[in-house]
């Protein structure tokens, strides 16, 4: 997931863990990213809705800060605004949303 209004930098997740990398070719490693976090430490809001894992994220395509996260067969929305990510707690299933992705 890229990090809205930061250029080159992207959100990878993996389980119940992230870390922030950052694109940068003027440095003599030009991927530079952090330690592995767990997402609970860092996406409290994630967990809260009952995400302690993120099996994918989806950007919205007409929008530049709606984020579709999505574990198992729930996801929820990340409306990511100002450098803050604002995370609708309540989850919905994705083959009420997204009727297609569950045939």
């Amino acid at each position: 997931m890229e990090v809205p209004n930061k250029l080159n930098q992207f959100y990878a997740f993996y389980g119940g863990q992230y870390f922030q990398a950052k694109i940068d070719s003027s440095s003599s490693d030009s991927f530079v990213y952090s330690a592995p976090k767990s997402i609970a430490s860092g996406w409290p809001g994630l967990v809260e809705a009952g995400f302690d894992r993120v099996d994918a994220i989806l950007k919205k395509a007409e929008t530049d800060y709606i984020y579709y996260v999505f574990r198992g067969n729930q996801f929820v929305r990340i409306y990511w605004k100002s450098g803050n990510a604002t995370i609708n707690r309540y989850t919905d299933l994705i083959k009420e949303e997204w009727k297609y992705l569950s045939l």
